[in-house]
């Protein structure tokens, strides 16, 4: 796990674009390398990077408690060919780690329901199902998990 360096953001770009391709086609945005190097800067933005032989692999995005209430795991993907190796996970984790570090009371990340891989990663880490919403995002359900920093 590192931090993001501005070469990696055409990569992520591409797994982003591939890892959420249903839901951009349903109108969420395509991701491009701007999106990553405007965030991959921002105060209490918190862009990781998961590597694998030197290539970045995955990532997650999320927003600590600086910047919302609460902290909040926006994205997190990887790349097609390397997935269930469980590097969703460590980066679920490092999210967890930044909260707690960064004094969140509360961690919170959503899904489809259907992502059986994410909810699992999900309770495997500690988080609970603390609702499901009805047509939340682009006319879908998402359940939306909590993690609560101790």
């Amino acid at each position: 796990m590192r931090g993001f360096r501005d070469g990696d953001a055409a990569g992520l770009a591409e797994i982003a674009n591939e890892a959420f391709s249903d839901e951009i086609g349903r109108g969420m945005q395509v991701f491009d390398k701007d999106y990553f190097v405007k965030r991959g800067g921002r105060p209490g933005v918190r862009l990781v990077v998961a590597e694998v032989e030197g290539v970045a692999a995955g990532f997650m995005l999320m927003t600590d408690a600086t910047v919302e209430t609460p902290a909040q795991l926006h994205l997190v993907a990887v790349e097609s060919g390397l997935r269930g190796r469980g590097i969703g996970g460590l980066l679920v984790g490092e999210a967890v780690r930044l909260a707690m570090d960064g004094g969140a009371g509360k961690l919170k990340l959503s899904t489809r329901p259907w992502s059986k891989a994410m909810r699992g990663v999900c309770e495997a880490h500690g988080f609970v199902e603390e609702a499901y919403l009805r047509r939340e995002y682009l006319g879908e359900d998402l359940v939306q998990y909590a993690y609560f920093v101790e």
